[in-house]
């Protein structure tokens, strides 16, 4: 890895004494299965503890608010098709432990649109429904799932269409400032982000007069938005441009305009054409915001980077550092941080198929790899690999909610 970008230290990092293991959940493109991965922070070491078969791939997966379930697009590409008839659909999974991973239920979207579920995420405030997009060709679509009362998903209560017809939606995220909530949405094809409103009783979304702000350059295409957990401010990804783009937000949660300084995910000189902005995450402190881009060229590496955080109001301080990534990517080079320790993340790739873990400097000025494990896995015409897509971190010490039931 080459460092690109030196920077001064970050402050508020959370770190936890070392000295224990730590499971991930990792979703697949092809291969229909869900790895469970254990991370020794001591020795960093990583290491395969289990392998569930599944009914279907999940590009995206996701864990409940309180843990006990997992959440999982039913993705699927099927080569050379632009028109998608079939009706998107989600997954829901018992998590018993980290290696007792049970199906629930599969739900299927109430209309028909032309994409594939791409992503998935829970409402982080009640009723604490579940959001879907779809992606592939201009779907425009979206979906709203209720809960049991045990956090496994229920029923579809809502479809719901965005307002362009090139629209199509690759990643979302949610913020509540006093009683306003918002839905923010990364619209890939349409170039913009939406704001929606949710509603507060059935958690549905308000589809009437929602807030679109577009990229800031034609062709900066958003690909994921995470939000601050201040209420003040959002970040997105952007596909076409590799950037990072900060959004301050009003006192009703609605995107204001693009911060002054938009920060590149690529060194000076770099053919933008070669790459694609890729993802974003927050770290559990909300000091760090970790960023990525792919390269196109399977040769080539792409490149991850992390920013300093205002705790309070969420504005980017700093880019600490731009290095390059161990592979191209693939389609993913996801980033999760760790829920343990701030200065750690998890990427996935899916060139090669593999999952590495990386840990900032205590100073924060530059980050390495101390973990990696192959996962290669049969892949098709797209997927050079069947694995890896994205990784959930749980419960430190495997994640025993339910004893053996």
């Amino acid at each position: 890895m080459k460092s690109v970008i030196l920077a001064t230290s970050i402050a508020g990092l959370l770190a936890i004494a070392r000295g224990a293991t730590h499971d991930l959940l990792v979703g697949t493109f092809v291969q229909k299965s869900i790895y469970t991965l254990r991370f020794d922070d001591k020795a960093n070491t990583l290491r395969l503890v289990g392998n569930t078969s599944v009914r279907a791939p999940s590009s995206w997966i996701t864990l409940s608010k309180d843990q006990k379930h997992l959440y999982g697009t039913d993705y699927e590409y099927i080569v050379g098709q632009t028109d998608r008839t079939d009706l998107p659909r989600y997954l829901s999974f018992s998590v018993r432990n980290s290696t007792s991973i049970v199906h629930e239920k599969t739900l299927k979207a109430s209309h028909v649109c032309n994409g594939s579920s791409i992503y998935i995420a829970q409402s982080p405030f009640p009723p604490y429904n579940v959001y879907g997009a779809d992606f592939w060709s201009y779907p425009g679509c979206g979906n709203v799932m209720s809960v049991d009362s045990d956090a496994g998903l229920d029923r579809v209560v809502q479809d719901f269409r965005y307002g362009l017809p090139e629209s199509s939606v690759h990643g979302l995220d949610f913020q509540s400032r006093g009683r306003n909530r918002r839905l923010y949405s990364a619209d890939t094809h349409g170039n913009a982000i939406w704001t929606h409103e949710i509603n507060t009783v059935r958690g549905t979304v308000v589809v009437r007069k929602p807030h679109m702000i577009a990229g800031p350059s034609a062709g900066a295409n958003p690909r994921h938005v995470v939000a601050h957990a201040s209420g003040r401010a959002i970040y997105a990804v952007m596909e076409g441009s590799s950037e990072v783009v900060s959004y301050a937000l009003n006192g009703d949660g609605v995107p204001l305009r693009a911060s002054a300084t938009i920060f590149s995910i690529l060194p000076p000189g770099t053919n933008l054409t070669a790459y694609w902005g890729d993802a974003a995450a927050i770290s559990a402190s909300g000091t760090v915001l970790w960023a990525t881009t792919r390269a196109r060229d399977p040769a080539a590496n792409g490149f991850v980077s992390a920013f300093d955080l205002d705790p309070m109001t969420g504005a980017i301080l700093r880019q600490n550092f731009l290095v390059e990534t161990s592979s191209s990517g693939g389609v993913a080079n996801a980033v999760s941080p760790s829920q343990h320790d701030g200065r750690v993340m998890a990427i996935t790739d899916n060139a090669k198929g593999f999952v590495e873990i990386w840990e900032m400097s205590k100073t924060g000025d530059s980050v390495k790899v101390v973990a990696h494990l192959d996962l290669a896995d049969t892949g098709n015409s797209r997927y050079k690999s069947g694995c890896c897509a994205n990784a959930v971190w749980l419960p430190s010490g495997g994640g025993r909610w339910r004893g053996d039931e």
